[in-house]
C-alpha cells in the first residue's frame, strides 16, 4: 500500500487534532507534537519551504481550530496535490 501525500496530510492533521484535544497543557503539548511527528515519520520535523501549515498556538475549545496548509507545487498533470 503507498501512501499519498494527501493521505499523510490527513492524518498528520488528525494526529495533531488528537494532540491538542487530550493533552490541554501547553507547556508539554510542544515535547508532546515533536515526539508524535518523530514517532510517525521515524524523524523529527523539519523545515521546509514549500509546505507551510499556518494555525493558531492557542485556540479556545479545541472542537474547531481555523488552520490552513500552503504548498508551494508547480501544479502539472503529471505532479499535483
Amino acid at each position: 500500500m503507498s501512501l499519498t501525500r494527501r493521505d499523510v496530510l490527513i492524518a498528520g492533521s488528525v494526529g495533531f487534532s488528537g494532540v491538542a484535544l487530550f493533552s490541554p497543557r501547553s507547556a508539554r503539548a510542544n515535547d508532546e507534537a515533536l515526539d508524535l511527528v518523530k514517532q510517525l515519520t521515524g524523524r523529527t520535523a523539519t523545515v521546509s519551504d514549500r509546505l507551510h501549515l499556518i494555525m493558531p498556538a492557542d485556540f479556545p475549545t479545541g472542537y474547531t481550530v481555523p488552520m490552513s496548509l500552503d504548498i508551494d507545487s508547480p501544479m502539472t498533470e503529471a505532479d499535483h496535490v
